[in-house]
């Protein structure tokens, strides 16, 4: 049962109580002026008093739930909102490195190249760089694993480097430790 319908049945069941409780008060008053027995009229106060406090207890629950659902839907909003501010500073960060990231791909690309790795060795060699799991690489190229980690063999042996440590770092190794943050 999803929460709309929870909803409307919590509704209903209040409007019937609260109905109830006016229909039962109304028979009381014409019961009065009718001269009826005093314990007819404590069994209709009863149906009355309850009626009226299952009413009351619903209302407060519909009421209780409306202001969850407000500081959710606020949470969601500032959420979305984050997130939006998030996308935001990532595109411009994108948009600044934008050029950078194609030279460098530009300069890994020739490294490969005299490398003399195939297309799918450049492919995976980016993968392995960008820190994905063997099981990952083979996901996105639709191969088996055992497939990429041969490829990935070939790539350690055309560059004589001895794994994805040290290709990672014969890309990012110099080029980080020669960069420093600016100053403030």
């Amino acid at each position: 049962m999803t929460n709309v319908q929870e909803n409307r049945i919590k509704i209903i069941t209040f409007v019937i109580l609260l109905g109830t409780s006016i229909f039962a008060l109304i028979d009381i008053i014409v019961d009065m002026q009718e001269g009826v027995t005093l314990a007819h009229l404590i069994h209709e106060a009863a149906l009355w008093a309850f009626s009226m406090a299952g009413a009351f207890y619903q209302f407060k629950i519909i009421k209780r739930q409306n202001h969850e659902m407000e500081a959710y839907q606020s949470k969601i909003t500032e959420l979305d909102s984050k997130n939006a501010a998030l996308k935001n500073e990532q595109e411009n960060f994108q948009k600044k490195i934008s050029h950078l990231s194609t030279e460098f791909l530009v300069n890994i690309d020739d490294q490969f190249n005299k490398w003399a790795s195939s297309r799918a060795e450049k492919e995976i060699a980016l993968l392995l760089i960008k820190g994905l799991a063997m099981k990952e690489i083979a996901d996105i190229r639709g191969s088996s694993e055992s497939t990429v980690r041969q490829q990935a063999s070939q790539i350690y042996k055309k560059s004589s480097l001895n794994g994805r440590m040290e290709l990672s770092a014969f890309f990012l190794d110099d080029l980080l430790a020669l960069s420093k943050l600016p100053e403030k």
